[in-house]
């Protein structure tokens, strides 16, 4: 049997061969986690850079929508507040003409008890206050409340030794006669609420918003303020949209008439 052998010189050749692609390897790797290093160290800034922008870019995308949603959330509150000292302006004004049509007819403003409220909505359900003035300073059932402006806004329900409890004309289902300055036409409110109440007229009628519903009473305090009309085509009435002279939840003073 013949065997074959390589030669001397090709085995000696596949040796060197071998040892030349192992220290090749050993190099790359060498030079790879060397480089490597280096190359992250460069390149990792950028990479920080990158990140670093794109989440500047959101804070300052996010900011902008947060400014933009605060100027507009400003500008509600500037005419809110413009429609409040209007409103407050012209309280002042239907207060002095009260007193000075009482004195006309030899009438005196009766007898007024300042009171402070200790609980208000939305503490109290049904836009119901609770007053620090009760039977110690003469409170009485049935009383007429007013604000400090003197827009009148509800009446003393119950009477205790030294609290009372103020049914507002907001009230929830709370009926109250009043009269639309408008062509004095007579009209009955009913409380929806968080100081809001509603009457309804013929459609024909005319009522705008900002229109003043006042108290029958001989001095016409105010009552509420025309805040919308709402009518179908289909509908005979209309519905009148009135909310109160002052937010129930931020009554601090009143004045309960005796």
């Amino acid at each position: 049997m013949k065997t074959n052998f390589l030669p001397r010189n090709r085995r000696r050749n596949s040796r060197r061969e071998l040892v030349v692609v192992g220290a090749v390897l050993i190099v790359a790797i060498g030079a790879f986690s060397l480089f490597g290093n280096m190359l992250t160290g460069i390149f990792a800034p950028l990479w920080h850079s990158t990140f670093y922008a794109h989440t500047g870019i959101s804070n300052i995308v996010g900011s902008l929508r947060s400014k933009d949603a605060l100027i507009a959330e400003n500008g509600a509150l500037k005419e809110q507040l413009a429609s409040d000292e209007e409103l407050i302006v012209s309280l002042r004004s239907v207060a002095s003409s009260r007193d000075e049509l009482l004195r006309q007819f030899g009438r005196v403003p009766a007898g007024i008890i300042a009171a402070g409220v200790l609980v208000h909505p939305p503490e109290t359900p049904y836009d119901i206050l609770i007053a620090d003035a009760g039977e110690n300073l003469n409170v009485r059932q049935g009383s007429a409340v007013f604000t400090p402006e003197g827009a009148l806004i509800g009446a003393v329900t119950d009477v205790f030794a030294r609290t009372s409890r103020i049914k507002l004309y907001s009230s929830s289902s709370e009926r109250t006669d009043a009269v639309l300055e408008r062509g004095q036409a007579a009209v009955t409110l009913v409380g929806r609420g968080g100081g809001n109440m509603s009457f309804t007229l013929p459609r024909d009628s005319a009522v705008e918003a900002g229109d003043r519903v006042q108290s029958p009473r001989l001095e016409a305090p105010l009552v509420g303020v025309v805040e919308d009309v709402e009518v179908s085509p289909t509908d005979s009435q209309k519905t009148v949209f009135v909310r109160s002279p002052e937010n129930p939840s931020d009554i601090r003073s009143i004045l309960i008439e005796q």
